[in-house]
């Protein structure tokens, strides 16, 4: 998961510009890793707006809504993953350490459906139990997407 080590997801991005250089290429990443803005500016080079995946996917206004509401958001990238990050990397060796984090700072977790495969529910049933809260689906239609690459390709616009 190239997202927890940012400096190889830098690594990896500056390889694959660097290889498709000769056309227009438009970036769907939000600021995954601290120099992400710079690739942006490369020549023939767009990044939709957003800061992250879930706000370029749900648009501006319905992310940070979410966001006030105390949403914690999975994507279905993560659902294969949940336990390398959360006991692996982040160190919750049990669900009650990690209920008592996770509750602090969020009131919920908002699975968003992508379309793209079946919703997990059972594992979104343990995900729920493991980390204390509420999982709610939220389904996710293309239109802000679609928004966020017309906009860039019509204002040739980088900033995040």
């Amino acid at each position: 998961m190239l997202h927890m080590t940012p400096g190889l997801l830098e690594a990896e991005m500056n390889k694959l510009i660097g290889s498709l250089a000769d056309g227009p290429l438009v970036l769907l990443f939000g600021d995954c890793h601290a120099r992400m803005l710079e690739h942006g500016s490369l020549p023939g080079v767009r990044r939709v707006r957003g800061v992250n995946c879930c706000e370029i996917l749900l648009g501006p206004e319905r992310y940070h809504r979410m966001l006030r509401d105390g949403v914690f958001f999975l994507l279905p990238e993560w659902i294969s993953r949940w336990e390398d990050v959360f006991i692996r990397r982040l160190g919750f060796a049990n669900s009650r350490l990690a209920a008592q984090f996770m509750g602090e700072m969020h009131t919920r977790i908002t699975y968003l459906d992508t379309g793209v495969t079946a919703v997990p529910l059972e594992e979104l049933e343990r995900i729920g139990h493991f980390l204390g809260l509420p999982v709610t689906v939220e389904a996710v239609e293309t239109a802000a997407l679609v928004r966020a690459v017309e906009e860039i390709m019509g204002d040739g616009g980088t900033d995040g």
